[in-house]
């Protein structure tokens, strides 16, 4: 067969994952004529950004015409315009297609064929657009990397290897199953590695394991099944898709979060059914899954079920300004998608600005909300990355421009009011952001509003991708399965969980503590599992004596993020401040083993040690009474409070909070000057509500000054009676 591939040419990216992908070693599969075309050098037929694909055809040698054009990994690479021309079919590759579902749709709608890893995925490229979707098990491992004499099983250093990256936002289940490692790492010798940088490096990693943990969100087959079988390990696997290809419990061991530490004890206290496991393995992965065999195989699947009658592409009907939309939309994820870190595409600004240029002319002269939208986004996208400078002077005014005019034209078109308090936000004009965020929030709450979910997601903007890109790319696929009205109503509760906490970033900004406080309780009640939301919801509840709720709010917090060390590290803070001594030496022992076992916290150790090492409480022989693990603490919570009270002087919540901070501090005399400050400066403008409260003030430092006098005189005599007793040397 002739085959056209769009290739990654001399792409980074290629030697950090060899066996992903198929240029590595298409040079051995002699009996088919393979091309490879693609925007980097390296490849065999070299296309510019925003080429038609009609370029390519007319680059190819005299006379050769493909019997199919295959798209690897498509979700990751940037498609041509013009596919629906093609003259042969079409086949892509998607295995990433949950991240931006506005591309993987109209990518997936390309395409004559998608080969898919898992059925669920079928069913899921299905219900976003495919016109058919089959399943090939694609993981292999190359013969170069297969280990001809795997280690022994007891000669081997690690017993658990783990490679991965920790994501609270778009792969919160990888983190609790970091979590459950974790929990084993006092018995066992267990690493969570990142991704190493040399594929070498990777796989001799793996062969000195004996388990390699494997977990795919969707419970598909990932790679490292046959990578790590290559080198004789045994794969702890979390999915249902590898039982197709392996045996359970002889091939690898098949866990769930139930049965996981039964099964991993099990494994690893039977050396010798560990052995004759990764004897299997091995030589299964040696004999039937070597990646220039399996490509063939996949080669003849796909020709196979080429056999069929094309389908028109729906791009060649659709209106002039829709498929400039879907152009300048495809243009616009594909920077994100190939152009950051190691780019797989280098096309840096070109791609920003080809997707600008389609919305513009997508938009013309008339109202189109969301091309104007889009262009607005599109643009700001490009200031923001690539003319901070520039944009902030002029061109952020140009945005705003931009979507005023949507906002006059279509005042119910919620994403334009909020895209233009986000941009507000981002420049440092806050009135003027509070006051469009919360038109955007009256827009998100009323159902007879447009909530267009379509409209481009803010890419550029880490707290937008992490506060919304997974849970708004869920109710895109939820949209797509059909369950529209649902899909909608949770998109406008996303929007408005983060709308209230972009109004409390603004609070806090000025220095407005309690009103922070309020909108990030209407943020969580909106989006419980927010765990931006909830990381800060806790810092506030804490600092303002909200203990019982604060406790509840960390104790879910850490639920959702495990192995987030910061906040772990923060409650056994608070735990130790209110004298939870035995809840807080649990979660020392729990942070502990985190940063042993997880290599990107390492370097953290000393800090954190540093840190726990003020908790002289928890010690055997404290020395001193003195506390300063306790006192960090609420001199850190004064400083910050103090702060606020500059910018709200008047505020009496402020004051009463402050006071008892002091008063565990034993500063009576601070909260002494302070109340009486406050009372003559501010006493008579004092409302009928807020009067009680500095009667209680004034009654609480009644208390305060006779318990601290007691207190006084009880040292003093007990030191008394000490020096009484002392004998000179």
């Amino acid at each position: 067969m002739k085959i056209l591939l769009l290739g990654l040419g001399d792409s980074p990216v290629r030697s950090r994952f060899i066996a992903n992908h198929c240029e590595n070693f298409i040079g051995d599969i002699v009996e088919h004529e393979i091309l490879t075309f693609g925007y980097n050098d390296g490849v065999d037929i070299k296309i510019g950004i925003g080429d038609d694909f009609s370029q390519v055809f007319n680059k190819l040698p005299e006379g050769w015409q493909p019997d199919f054009c295959l798209f690897w990994e498509i979700e990751w690479n940037l498609l041509p315009e013009g596919i629906e021309k093609v003259p042969c079919p079409t086949v892509a590759l998607i295995s990433d297609w949950d991240y931006d579902i506005h591309l993987s749709k109209l990518y997936a709608e390309s395409f004559d064929l998608v080969i898919v890893i898992a059925d669920f995925e079928k069913e899921a490229l299905q219900a976003i657009g495919a016109n058919k979707v089959e399943v090939f098990d694609r993981a292999w491992a190359m013969k170069e990397f297969i280990n001809a004499s795997p280690k022994a099983m007891k000669d081997r250093k690690y017993d658990i290897v783990y490679t991965t990256f920790i994501d609270n936002s778009l792969h919160p289940e990888r983190s609790a199953w970091v979590s459950r490692l974790c929990g084993l790492s006092d018995k066992y010798n267990i690493l969570i590695e990142n991704h190493l940088p040399g594929y070498k490096d990777y796989m001799a990693l793996l062969g000195n394991a004996r388990l390699v943990f494997s977990h795919h969100r969707f419970g598909s087959m990932s790679g490292r099944v046959f990578e790590a079988g290559s080198q004789g390990a045994v794969v702890v696997d979390t999915g249902a898709s590898v039982s197709k290809l392996l045996d359970p419990d002889r091939d690898y061991i098949s866990v769930t979060a139930d049965n996981f530490s039964s099964k991993i004890e099990g494994i690893l206290s039977d050396t010798k059914r560990l052995q004759r496991m990764s004897g299997r393995i091995h030589r299964k992965v040696s004999g039937n899954y070597e990646a220039r065999d399996h490509f063939r195989r996949f080669l003849k699947f796909v020709d196979d079920r080429l056999k069929l009658e094309r389908t028109l592409s729906e791009a060649v009907n659709a209106e002039e300004a829709e498929n400039l939309i879907k152009k300048g939309t495809i243009y616009y994820y594909s920077y994100f998608r190939t152009s950051q870190g190691p780019s797989i595409v280098d096309g840096r600004r070109r791609l920003l600005l080809l997707s600008a240029e389609k919305f513009e002319e997508a938009a013309g002269p008339g109202p189109s909300a969301r091309a104007r939208t889009n262009l607005a986004i599109a643009k700001a996208a490009y200031g923001f990355l690539f003319g901070r400078k520039q944009f902030f002077d002029s061109g952020v005014d140009d945005c705003i421009d931009i979507l005023k005019g949507v906002t006059g034209n279509c005042p119910q078109y919620a994403m334009a009011h909020f895209n233009i308090g986000l941009l507000y936000l981002r420049v440092g004009k806050f009135s003027e952001a509070l006051d469009n965020l919360k038109t955007a929030l009256q827009l998100f709450k009323d159902e007879n509003s447009d909530v267009d979910i379509w409209c481009l997601h803010n890419r550029d903007y880490d707290l937008f991708n992490d506060f919304l890109r997974k849970e708004l790319n869920d109710n895109l696929f939820l949209y797509c399965r059909g369950d529209n009205e649902k899909a909608v109503k949770k998109t406008r509760n996303l929007y408005q969980s983060f709308i209230y906490y972009l109004i409390a970033l603004i609070e806090e900004k000025n220095r407005k503590v309690y009103s922070a406080l309020e909108a990030l309780r209407k943020s969580e009640r909106l989006c419980p599992d927010s765990r931006l939301t909830l990381t800060m919801l806790v810092q506030k509840l804490v600092l303002l004596g909200y203990k019982e709720e604060g406790l509840e709010m960390y104790g879910k917090a850490i639920g959702l993020m495990p192995v987030n060390i910061a906040l772990r590290l923060e409650y056994i803070k608070v735990l130790y401040l209110y004298h939870m001594d035995k809840q807080a030496i649990d979660e020392i022992r729990i942070l502990l083993r985190t940063i042993k076992t997880v290599s990107r916290y390492k370097n953290k150790s000393s800090e954190i040690k540093t840190a726990l090492d003020n908790f002289t409480r928890l010690k055997r022989n404290p020395g001193y009474s003195f506390d300063p693990g306790r006192e960090n603490v609420l001199n850190g919570w004064l400083g910050m409070l103090m702060s606020c009270l500059k910018k709200d002087p008047k505020n009496i919540n402020l004051i009463s909070r402050i006071v008892a901070i002091l008063h565990e501090l034993g500063r009576t005399g601070n909260s002494l000057e302070l109340v009486s400050d406050y009372t003559g400066k501010y006493g008579n403008e004092l409302s009928s509500k807020e009067l009680p409260a500095l009667g209680d003030l004034h009654d609480h430092l009644v208390k305060a000054a006779d318990e601290q006098s007691n207190f006084y005189a009880e040292k003093l005599k007990r030191i008394n009676d000490q020096l009484s007793n002392v004998s000179p040397l």
